[in-house]
């Protein structure tokens, strides 16, 4: 069992993991490709052996007892789960940048709500890839067993069967040794920046394997006798400060020295420990911390006037944890262009206060014009920035009175239910669940009630039930009325072959509306799927070419996905979608409806990295084409920054002719002064990430602010990391 766990265990990670892992995290350079590939192997090898040990001694218990056969079938059980997990995870990763585990709180949604179909996000065949993988994982299980077994009855034959004793010794031996060498391994391997990578990307808590291995370090080379003099400050503490706070070394290696008076370490929660006096260049001091603080392994030193100063990792020693600063760690492009106390400002402030005690909606904000128009607001599913065509945009312009568009125009988040509801409620979706949890309704919806408006939603049931919580701002409460469609069966339709079908329902629904006479002006809400991953649309745009997805494809895409066959059929889909639209706004009376088409986020097609939606705050996953037109709208293309959250105070202004503003809301109307005196805060959606994230986007800066708000008894956000386009992080390029 133990040679089978070690032999496979580095088979799993040279040859499955790394491939995906140098995809993922660029790690593909001169110096990784000797030493740094080895060591690559062996952390991940480690991590997978220590997933098995408990399930080995388990297994060894059984053997011990007697029991060899019930021994062995126990422990293959155990591999195999543990193998299918990690190699689902790595194919997940690979393809969308989400951990298996990410998936959990979605299928916990359609286990509340039976009728649905767990699987239809996810595309077809996910029942059978699934099933595929086990079976091959537990014949690769089956076979590797019964090699080592055979292997060990050929040693026992050429060394005699009295040795068994030492054999399994030996190979006891090597297998603690596996773990044992983790310290010198970690502790003197100086590319830090691959085991960062690793620890991002890994489906379990890498923490532990550092911790161990820095405590085996320890026994090789004891950490060193802090003394008090001139290499370090001394700090006097009670008995009572260690019940909530830590203490820890700070080792300034840096060439400058470090001042009283607002100089400061601080975690990426925003959590501080504020100098009260000078840390020389090459000195060091103990400090109390916050016990959160110290297990935290992401830190920065900032000036008194808020500059970024370095960027530093802690290391784990005995008896203290040491964060050490060194000179470089902030790379030479950044220094001196990273004000934290400006990012952390004013409207971070006001975002963790609206988040952790959210506003009520604005009553105030309706008009009672004379003449109203009709509105219709279009989201759609994964609708990136560059998937509405020039020729259909102005085929639109021209068959419109006006239409505003805005090219640079961002979702509220990555995935749909943060993105429709910044959309929605003309707010950030960092505030989400605090927002729901008070049952606070839609922003718009209540400025449109207000305004005299009856309000419909058209709907292929894609939110019915529990979806992320999505039913409780999209339900009875907050529309006049809710039209399904009846080719849907159950709660969802059958298969996603199906959606490009329930669109074209859904917008001849919506004209059917427009052109029923009606006294109140009408809204019209409604979500088009088409183009959600596997991408569906009818034969006739087939027109890029090859797109075809059999039932094999939709089984294997994810461990060999057609990048370009994919592409094909996201612009096939969006073709279809163009073709209804122009087919809407030929039925709709433009001069007396107001059409808005966006997205609820991007999409990826391997740009920053990934496919799909929903892992990183790059560009690509949150740009959105951004669309109004009808009557008081003016031909106008808007080259700053837009955001979901300027829909509300937009139609507002359009509603009522005049800019007015509406309380409570973090948008900006998009007629009035373009110029943003807030930053966009875009809310990032990462179930296996730590605490809430949002990304705040001013010009050519993306600053990655981190904060522990729902259930906190001390909310906070603070700086955390400055990303790129692609949405990786820009201060780890020098670790």
């Amino acid at each position: 069992m133990l040679v089978t766990a070690i032999l496979t265990a580095v088979m799993l990670a040279y040859w499955v993991e790394m491939p995906a892992y140098e995809r993922m995290c660029g790690w593909i350079s001169p110096d990784l490709a000797g030493t740094g590939k080895i060591v690559a192997t062996y952390v991940l090898s480690l991590k997978t052996l220590a997933l098995l040990v408990p399930f080995i001694g388990f297994s060894g218990v059984l053997l011990w007892l007697g029991f060899q056969k019930t021994s062995i079938g126990t422990f293959l059980i155990f591999w195999t789960v543990v193998f299918w997990w990690l190699s689902a995870d790595v194919i997940s990763m690979s393809f969308s940048g989400t951990h298996v585990s990410d998936y959990v709180p979605y299928l916990w949604d359609f286990v509340r709500t039976r009728d649905h179909n767990p699987f239809q996000w996810a595309g077809e065949g996910l029942i059978e890839q699934a099933s595929l993988l086990l079976l091959v994982v537990a014949l690769a299980g089956s076979i590797c067993l019964g090699a080592a077994r055979w292997l060990a009855l050929r040693v026992l034959l050429a060394f005699g069967y009295r040795a068994r004793g030492v054999v399994a010794s030996s190979v006891t031996l090597g297998f603690v040794a596996f773990f044992v060498v983790s310290g010198p391994v970690l502790g003197f391997f100086s590319h830090k920046n691959l085991l960062d990578g690793i620890r991002t990307i890994a489906p379990v808590d890498m923490h532990f394997i550092e911790r161990s291995a820095f405590w085996i370090q320890s026994l090789y080379e004891p950490a060193p006798l802090l003394r008090d003099g001139d290499n370090f400050i001394p700090l006097r503490h009670s008995e009572k400060d260690l019940t909530t706070k830590r203490e820890m070394v700070i080792q300034n290696l840096s060439d400058e020295d470090l001042r009283p008076g607002g100089w400061r370490v601080q975690d990426r929660f925003g959590r501080r420990v504020v100098f009260q006096d000078v840390l020389k260049a090459g000195h060091g001091l103990r400090a109390l911390v916050p016990k959160e603080m110290a297990e935290e392994d992401w830190f920065f030193v900032v000036d008194s006037e808020g500059w970024l100063r370095h960027r530093l990792n802690i290391t784990r020693e005995r008896p203290s944890p040491r964060l050490v600063i060194r000179s470089g760690s902030i790379p030479a492009t950044m220094r001196g262009r990273v004000n934290i106390d400006r990012e952390e400002g004013e409207s971070v402030a006001r975002l963790l206060e609206d988040a952790v005690h959210p506003k009520p909606v604005d009553v105030s904000a309706g008009t009672q014009s004379a003449a109203l128009p009709d509105i219709v607001v279009i989201a759609v599913e994964s609708l990136r920035s560059t998937a509405l065509s020039r020729v259909f945009l102005d085929r639109l312009k021209a068959m419109s009175p006006g239409m505003l568009e805005a090219p640079r125009h961002y979702s509220g988040s990555n995935i749909s239910f943060r993105g429709l509801f910044t959309l929605l409620y003309g707010r950030s979706a960092i505030g989400y669940h605090q927002t729901l949890d008070e049952k606070i309704p839609p922003q718009l919806f209540e400025l449109l009630r207000r305004s005299g408006y009856s309000l419909s939603f058209v709907s292929g049931r894609e939110f019915d039930g529990s979806w992320r919580r999505m039913s409780d701002y999209l339900n009875e409460s907050t529309f006049d009325e809710i039209i399904s469609d009846p080719q849907v069966r159950g709660s969802w339709v059958e298969s996603f072959r199906q959606w490009n079908q329930s669109d074209v329902w859904k917008l001849s629904e919506v004209a059917r509306l427009l052109r029923e006479p009606h006294q109140r002006p009408r809204f019209i809400f409604t979500f088009l799927m088409s183009s959600h991953y596997p991408y569906a649309f009818p034969r006739e745009f087939a027109i890029h070419q090859p797109c075809g997805m059999d039932k094999w494809q939709l089984m294997t895409y994810r461990t060999h996905f057609p990048k370009n066959q994919l592409l094909n059929r996201y612009r096939n889909a969006c073709l279809f979608l163009e073709d209804r639209f122009l087919e809407l706004a030929s039925l709709a009376d433009l001069s007396k409806t107001v059409v808005v088409i966006t997205g609820d986020h991007g999409e990826s097609f391997g740009e920053d990295g990934v496919m799909v939606h929903g892992s990183k705050l790059s560009e690509v996953q949150l740009r959105v084409p951004f669309l109004m037109f009808g009557p008081g709208v003016l031909n106008r293309t808007i080259t700053e920054p837009t955001w979901h959250a300027d829909l509300v105070p937009t139609l507002f202004h359009l509603l009522s002719a005049e800019p007015s503003g509406i309380s409570n809301c973090h948008g900006k109307d998009l007629f009035s002064d373009c110029r943003r005196e807030t930053k966009i805060a875009v809310s990032g959606h990462k179930n296996a990430e730590k605490g809430d994230t949002l990304l705040l986007i001013d010009g050519s800066t993306r600053a990655l602010m981190r904060g522990l708000i729902r259930g906190s008894k001390a909310p906070s956000l603070g700086f955390a990391d400055l990303l790129d386009e692609k949405g990786n992080s820009v201060l780890r390029a020098n670790q």
